[in-house]
């Protein structure tokens, strides 16, 4: 088939699942090398007098810090539902009415 026929398909969904991991890999590895850099660009931009600057940057650090705990909250969340998927069907007629 000649290269200019090639079908225009999207990759298969298992490509594009691995493709989406590696892409959120290199997110969490750029954040995790990005938040420190802003800490330390924000120290060294207090106190330096330029209106406007170290408010705008301050902002900027903490919308990087707020998507950072979304981030680990909604890892938290799934850990914890299936905790509770567990309690939820346990077993406890056992147990006798005083219990229940």
């Amino acid at each position: 088939m000649s290269p200019l026929l090639r079908s225009r398909a999207p990759s298969s969904p298992p490509q594009t699942e691995h493709k989406l991991k590696l892409a959120l890999s290199d997110l969490k590895q750029a954040q995790s090398l990005l938040q420190p850099a802003l800490r330390l660009g924000k120290a060294g931009l207090t106190g330096i007098g330029i209106p406007g600057v170290e408010s705008a940057f301050n902002v900027v650090v903490e919308l990087a810090e707020m998507v950072s705990t979304m981030q680990a909250n909604k890892e938290d969340l799934s850990k914890l539902e299936k905790h509770l998927g567990g309690l939820v069907g346990m077993d406890c007629s056992a147990m006798g009415r005083k219990f229940i």
